[in-house]
């Protein structure tokens, strides 16, 4: 005879699959609206005075490198950008270490365009890559959905272990 709390516990994971689900629904609405909706570019300070950047192409970079890309930002969306590739060019523009970042950054307007050429690694081809910058807040957003998606992805293999250990 089946153990009767894991039933239990399989309809409480089900129960809070569900609700996650829910909310990743209405983080996803959410972050649809807040990219479709014109945005105001206000400079913001940090305690000390220096200026933070309010817009990113959700990458992380080591030099020119792509280090790592973030799930649900310009350049993951792009399908163009992997890591390990080398940025050679912003807006036409040659890129150092010690210039990137400013590049990137450029006119820090959520929605603007940024022209990158890069270096593939996997071919040492030379592409070009159009991208959208993406308001830090919206990025925040996206990495929240993705997290769910993860956490949710997580759960069904847990419920699914304890349903072939129940019915074999």
């Amino acid at each position: 005879k089946p153990d009767s709390s894991l039933f239990n516990r399989s309809d409480l994971q089900k129960r809070k699959a569900k609700s996650l689900v829910e909310d990743a629904i209405v983080e996803l609405s959410t972050l649809e609206t807040s990219f479709n909706q014109p945005q105001i570019h206000r400079h913001q300070y940090t305690a000390d005075g220096e200026n933070r950047p309010k817009t990113t192409l959700g990458v992380g970079l080591k030099g020119v490198s792509i280090d790592y890309i973030i799930p649900g930002g310009p350049a993951h969306l792009s399908e163009q950008l992997e890591k390990g590739d080398q940025i050679l060019t912003i807006d036409r523009l040659p890129v150092g270490p010690d210039s990137i970042t400013r590049q990137i950054v450029g006119s820090d307007m959520p929605g603007t365009p940024v022209r990158l050429e890069v270096m593939k690694q996997s071919s040492r081809q030379t592409v070009e890559v159009n991208l959208i910058r993406a308001s830090i807040p919206n990025m925040q957003s996206a990495i929240k959905v993705f997290e769910r998606i993860l956490e949710l992805r997580l759960n069904a293999e847990s419920i699914k272990g304890q349903e072939e250990a129940l019915f074999p």
